[in-house]
């Protein structure tokens, strides 16, 4: 737990506030152009990743667009699909 002090603290939310501003400014809820992308699946898994090993880690407050959109992205029917019927694995 220690060891990731800084990124929780330092890392994250730098990242998160950057991605933040992205979705702000393209104003389509994805981040390049308005539909999704590789980028946007990218992101919606790492950022998932994260919050399931430790959900501390990720904290959504100040980052509402970012919240929006892991859940725009989680509710595709193709990516809720695949999440339902894949198969825990460890990362």
């Amino acid at each position: 737990a220690e060891l990731l002090k800084p990124f929780k603290d330092q890392e994250c939310p730098k990242y998160m506030g950057f991605l933040e501003n992205l979705l702000k400014n393209n104003k389509t809820g994805y981040f390049v152009g308005n539909e999704v992308t590789l980028a946007d699946i990218f992101v919606y898994d790492f950022i998932s990743r994260l919050d399931s090993r430790d959900s501390s880690l990720v904290n959504f407050e100040n980052f509402s667009h970012v919240k929006e959109h892991q859940n725009k992205i989680g509710s595709l029917p193709r990516i809720k699909a695949y999440l339902e019927s894949r198969k825990p694995s460890e990362m």
